[in-house]
Parts: structure tokens; C-alpha cells; sequence
């Protein structure tokens, strides 16, 4: 473990070890660490054995924290801490998975190509979501992904974002299930790559909005939040459109830094106050979903002390015990209003008054409230 901490420049109390199989190069296993440490250290990796055998230690940086530009304080006085830049680079953010593609050798020196998601080594199936099965869709629709020049393995990681209704966090999409890269990463030093520079997916990322170092870059990102926000509206419990920007600034030291802009409606955080808002704790229980197949109160305060200091977190307990059991209701609602959808072979889209009045006679009327949205959740209305 110590030189694991030297190799990622990390805590050693930040670190934990892993041996997952890979599922997608059969037979094969990963052995090693990773890392929870805030930064661009954020779920990197060394790999220290491949199939039980011992190999050259393989530092993988993968996807970085990533952070808004602007210090805590009321919604009117922000102090924004932007660097010096030369130019601005402004792509859409989109609330799902984040999938990193890195490559890994054998003992022989054999390369293979695999996936993970932020916290995890490894895209796995979980209880809640069938994550791998849904990244090997995506594999199969865009085949490209797998076509890397091999060149690169030693150089880069890969970072994309799994998206849609079938992936569904916060924001509602009218796609069912897509994939997005969005930035790559430079192996020697943690550096981002934006994802114009078309370095796989054909579906290629293009930037919304270029600029040089003239832009006023604090009137810029107040312009993009408030288009965000008119581009985005609530339903229910869910935001449809935009969740917001992420933007890219390149540095004098030619090295991009990243910040994400998001819609009111999303960020909705209340900066000044003694508890983490549920606006923030709701979507790190969704993610704590994409490695433990069952919610507690210490992991999600494990997540939360990556972003704020103990003493906010240990005010914001009986939050985040109301948080973790509005997800567990949702999920067993979802799971309940689709299994009694499929098994009465219900089309809300061919008779939604029929649909809607079968529904009343078996579901109170307390959910009834919430039932269309949430079938509008599993993507069942057209």
C-alpha cells in the first residue's frame, strides 16, 4: 500500500485494494488499488497482478473530481477563482454514468481494453442497474469505441458518459440510452484532453460556445447557467432539458481545467447553512448506486466527505437518512409500477385514459399522484 500512496501521490488512508474479474475480456483478473482521494486523483488506479501473476505497477488516472468555479457563499455574492486563461472551450453536461475506458497489460505484454465507472475498477452489473449490460449495448451500437490506436494505450484514458431514461438520475432526456466522450486524460501528468480533439467515437462531442482570452468569462458562465436554466423545467421529482455546461479552460501552460456550470433548477444549493442541502445528497445516493448494491448512511458520508469537511456532514445525518429513503421508495415504486405494467400488458401510449383507470383500481390514491411521471421515468411514454 505504501508505494501504491507514492506511485498516486495519495493518502494511503484514501486507498483500497480490488481483485475483479474483467468482464469484458473473459478469464481474465485485475488485481490492485484505487483511489478515493478528491482531485485528479479521483478513482485512479495501480494494477499490480493480472491473472495471478505479478506485473509492472500500471498507475491509470481516470475521471477527476470535478468542481464549480466559485467559492461558498449567498447566490448574490459568489467570489468566482477562475485562472488565467487564453481560451474557452463550453460543451453540454450531462447527468449520467461516467464511464472510463483505460488498458491494462498481462505478464506477456498482451494489451487489453476495459471500463469503469468513477469508484468501481470495473463496470459491473449491480442490483439496482444493470450497468454493464447497458455499456455493452453502447459497445455493440458504437463499435468504434473499441478501436483506439494502440499507440495510445500507454498515453491516455478515456472518459464518456453513459446518458438517457434508461439511465436515469435527475435529468430527463428524450433519448432511451446513449454515450457521449467527453474529455480524454493524459497519463503522464493527469492533464484533460477535450473531446474535439476526435480521438475515437465518431459521435464526436462538439463544444456549444468558443472563445479567446477576451471573454469576460464570469459574465459568460452566469449567461450559460441562466440558458441552461430557461432550457430546463421541472417534472415532479425529475428536471427535463438541460442539467448545465461544463467548461474547459486552457491555461498558459497550455493545460485544460474543467468546471461545471449547472441550471439553478439542478444546482438549487442554499450555500449559506449548517446542513448539505438534499438538492446535493439525493444525486451522490444515485451514484453511490453505480458500486453498492445496498444504500447506507456511512458510505453516502464517505461520499460527501470528498466535498465538505466533517463537521457539515455529521449535521447533515437525519438529511441524508431522509435522502437514502426517498431513493430506496422511488426504486421499489419504479420496480413495482413496471412489473404490474408488463405483467397486464398495458400500453399507456395506444390507451392512456384505459392505462391510467386500470391503474386506479389497484394503486391508492396517494400514488396515483406520481404514478405518470414515474412510468414517464421508465421511459414507457412516448
Amino acid at each position: 500500500m505504501d508505494r501504491s500512496a507514492s506511485i498516486l501521490q495519495a493518502y494511503q488512508s484514501t486507498l483500497d485494494t480490488f481483485s475483479v474479474e474483467d468482464n469484458f475480456n473473459a478469464g481474465n483478473t485485475i488485481e490492485g488499488v484505487i483511489c478515493n482521494q478528491s482531485g485528479h486523483t479521483y478513482g485512479a488506479m495501480v494494477i499490480w497482478r493480472v491473472n495471478g501473476s505479478e506485473v509492472e505497477p500500471r498507475r491509470i488516472y481516470c475521471t477527476p473530481k470535478l468542481y464549480y468555479p466559485f467559492v461558498s457563499g449567498s447566490l448574490s455574492g459568489r467570489k468566482y477563482r477562475f485562472p488565467k486563461y487564453k481560451a474557452v472551450s463550453v460543451y453540454e453536461k450531462l447527468d449520467g454514468t461516467n464511464i472510463c475506458q483505460y488498458f491494462y497489460k498481462d505478464h506477456s505484454g498482451t494489451y487489453y481494453t476495459t471500463y469503469k465507472t468513477r469508484l468501481n475498477p470495473m463496470v459491473e452489473n449491480r442490483k439496482t442497474k444493470k450497468f454493464g449490460d447497458m455499456w455493452k449495448e453502447m459497445l455493440a451500437k458504437y463499435p468504434e469505441i473499441e478501436d483506439i490506436p494502440e499507440e495510445l494505450y500507454d498515453h491516455f484514458s478515456f472518459s464518456y458518459e453513459l446518458y438517457g431514461n434508461r439511465n436515469l438520475h435527475l435529468v430527463r432526456y428524450d433519448t432511451e440510452l446513449d454515450v457521449r466522450p467527453i474529455f480524454a486524460v493524459n497519463q503522464a501528468d493527469a492533464s484533460i484532453h477535450t473531446p474535439d480533439d476526435k480521438w475515437g467515437l465518431k459521435k464526436d462531442n462538439e463544444p456549444v460556445a468558443v472563445f479567446g482570452n477576451d471573454i469576460d468569462i464570469i459574465r459568460l458562465y452566469e449567461k450559460m447557467r441562466d440558458k441552461a436554466r430557461s432550457e430546463s423545467r421541472k417534472e415532479g421529482d425529475l428536471i427535463a432539458g438541460s442539467e448545465g455546461y461544463v467548461f474547459f479552460l486552457l491555461t498558459p501552460d497550455d493545460k485544460w481545467v474543467m468546471y461545471k456550470c449547472k441550471s439553478e433548477l439542478v444546482e438549487n444549493r442554499h450555500w449559506v447553512g449548517d446542513q448539505i442541502p438534499k438538492s446535493i445528497i439525493i444525486p451522490t445516493v444515485w451514484n453511490a448506486l453505480e458500486t453498492e448494491d445496498e444504500l447506507s448512511r456511512e458510505k453516502i458520508m464517505e461520499m460527501l466527505l470528498e466535498e465538505f469537511d466533517e463537521n457539515l456532514v455529521d449535521k447533515s445525518v437525519t438529511g441524508i437518512d431522509s435522502c437514502i429513503e426517498y431513493v430506496r421508495n422511488k426504486i421499489a415504486f419504479r420496480e413495482k409500477v413496471l412489473n404490474f405494467y408488463t405483467e397486464n400488458n398495458l400500453n399507456i401510449n395506444e390507451d392512456k385514459g384505459g392505462t391510467m383507470r386500470f391503474f386506479s383500481q389497484h394503486f391508492p390514491k396517494d400514488e396515483m399522484k406520481t404514478l405518470f411521471t414515474t412510468l414517464t421515468e421508465l421511459n414507457l411514454v412516448n
